[in-house]
C-alpha cells in the first residue's frame, strides 16, 4: 500500500487506496506494533455540531502511550477483524449504519451521539502522515459525523475535558493537539472551501 500513499497529509478518497485497503489481511495488534512495515487501518470521525468539533484529551489510562495528554479533533479506533466483512463488503464511499454495521461500533465505543437524520455519516478520505513512527504505522479512514449536539463520552477513564469548540479556539492552543488534527487544521485553511462542503 506504501507506493499508493505518494503524499501526507488529508487525502481525497481513492479508488486505488481503496483497492489496496481491500487487499488487507486480520492482524495481532501487538504483532503490527512492533513491525514498522505494516500499516494498520483505523476510523478516524470528526464529530460536529454548528461548525464546531467535539474535542477531547486522552488520559494516561487509555493504551497508546503516545497519545497521552494530548488533545484531539477526532475520536479513533483500530479496525477489527470482525469488522472487515462490513467494511470490505460495502460501498465505503457511502456509509452508513446499516451499509456499514462496524461505524456503530467504533463510535459507540467512545462516544455516545445523536446523528442528525437528514446528515449521515460520510466517507471524506484519509489521513496519513509518516514523519513519525506512530503516523507511519497507521491509516486513517476518515468519517464526518454532524449531530445534533448531545453527547456522552462512554470511557471517561480513557477520555476526559470534551468539549464542542470552533476553529478559532482550537488554533489558538494547536500545539497541545495531535499530528493529525494539526493536519485536519492545515487542511482547512489550505482547502477551506472545498473541505467545509464536506462538513455542511
Amino acid at each position: 500500500m506504501t507506493p499508493l500513499l505518494t503524499h501526507s497529509g488529508v487525502l481525497p478518497a481513492s479508488p486505488l487506496i481503496w483497492k489496496a485497503i481491500c487487499h488487507a489481511t486480520p492482524m495481532r495488534r501487538i504483532n503490527a506494533e512492533s513491525d514498522t512495515s505494516v500499516i494498520q487501518l483505523v476510523s478516524y470521525f470528526l464529530i460536529l455540531h454548528k461548525g464546531k468539533f467535539l474535542t477531547h484529551r486522552r488520559t494516561k489510562r487509555q493504551p497508546e502511550k503516545r497519545l497521552t495528554d494530548i488533545r484531539s479533533l477526532g475520536f479513533s479506533g483500530h479496525i477489527c477483524k470482525h469488522d472487515t466483512n462490513h467494511l470490505l463488503g460495502n460501498d465505503l464511499f457511502e456509509p452508513s449504519f446499516e451499509d456499514a454495521p462496524y461505524l456503530n461500533r467504533e463510535l459507540a465505543e467512545e462516544v455516545s451521539v445523536k446523528l442528525e437524520s437528514k446528515n449521515p455519516i460520510r466517507f471524506s478520505g484519509y489521513i496519513w502522515d509518516p514523519s513519525d513512527t506512530l503516523g507511519l504505522q497507521h491509516l486513517a479512514l476518515l468519517y464526518i459525523v454532524p449531530t445534533n449536539g448531545d453527547y456522552k463520552i462512554l470511557e471517561p477513564g480513557l477520555i476526559t475535558d470534551a468539549r464542542f469548540e470552533s476553529l478559532l479556539e482550537i488554533k489558538s492552543k494547536l500545539e497541545l493537539y495531535t499530528t493529525w488534527s494539526r493536519l485536519l487544521i492545515n487542511e482547512l485553511e489550505v482547502n477551506k472551501t472545498n473541505f467545509l462542503e464536506k462538513l455542511k
